[in-house]
């Protein structure tokens, strides 16, 4: 029996109750904290970006967007705008912004190395536009924003964030959820293996159901993974280990700060002599 297993990107909900959904979509924008940077970089993480109030950007949103520039022909290479974001229903959303990555002296030709995101879900950013990330969101928390990897423009913007509710439908989640739990369960051969029977058991029961919300798909989706979690943990021992390290915030530092760390008198890129992080208990 391995306690290796997939684990699902499962994020916290902040109950807003929004009634039935079916078909309507439902303004989630007010999620983000200064959507469009009216604000300068409040409430955002920066990494090699910055604020611009100038007029070039022609479709940004009022007085201030997010830049970085190099001289034509050049390459920005990396940088980022990412925010952390909750209080999200369950479901499917469509994240939006307008965005550019280009060399000025052509900026119809297709560049490469950027995107808007949410999640692990992205879309390419290449001219200016407006552009669409589809993801699903289960509970917790996401992380949304503009990211640039080796990026071959000379000059990419962002502005102008938007966050709608399109769908409930989680079924396809939920499934994946199930097959992980039936192969973290195995030949069910080990300690307090139970529990996470009945809550296979349950969650088919909703997978089955047609008319089960996206609250309810969600709710199962919970249940497996805490069930997992306890079969996991029963479990472990010297010969099978199991991996705790997503307990940590910001294991490796890649915020790029020392977000999730505690630091005496110590900085971001030098020898953490005295850093210190408790993990998060079940």
């Amino acid at each position: 029996m391995t306690l290796m297993k997939y684990r699902f990107s499962i994020l916290l909900v902040c109950f807003i109750w929004i009634g039935q959904i079916t078909s309507a979509q439902v303004d989630y924008t007010s999620c983000i904290k200064n959507p469009s940077f009216e604000s300068g970089k409040t409430d955002w993480v920066f990494k090699s970006m910055n604020t611009q109030d100038n007029t070039v950007f022609s479709i940004k949103e009022g007085s201030i967007y997010i830049e970085k520039w190099t001289g034509r022909g050049g390459a920005v290479g990396n940088g980022s705008v990412t925010q952390e974001i909750t209080g999200l229903a369950p479901g499917n959303y469509q994240l939006t912004a307008v965005a550019q990555n280009i060399q000025e002296d052509t900026p119809q030709s297709n560049q490469t190395g950027a995107w808007i995101f949410a999640g692990a879900a992205r879309t390419q950013v290449t001219v200016r536009d407006t552009y669409t990330v589809s993801f699903n969101y289960v509970s917790g928390s996401i992380n949304i924003g503009f990211i640039a990897e080796n990026a071959s423009g000379n000059w990419i913007s962002v502005d102008n964030f938007h966050l709608t509710l399109v769908g409930e439908d989680l079924k396809a989640e939920l499934n994946e959820a199930i097959a992980a739990a039936v192969a973290t369960l195995g030949d069910g051969s080990g300690l307090q293996n139970q529990q996470l029977r009945d809550a296979i058991s349950a969650a088919r029961i909703v997978y089955d159901d047609e008319s089960a919300t996206g609250q309810q798909q969600a709710d199962a989706i919970i249940a497996l993974e805490h069930a997992e979690d306890v079969y996991l943990q029963a479990n472990a021992s010297i010969d099978n280990p199991l991996d705790m390290t997503s307990r940590l915030q910001n294991p490796s530092f890649e915020t790029g700060d020392l977000t999730g760390w505690t630091s005496q008198s110590m900085a971001f890129k030098t020898t953490m002599c005295s850093i210190s992080r408790m993990a998060n208990t079940m």
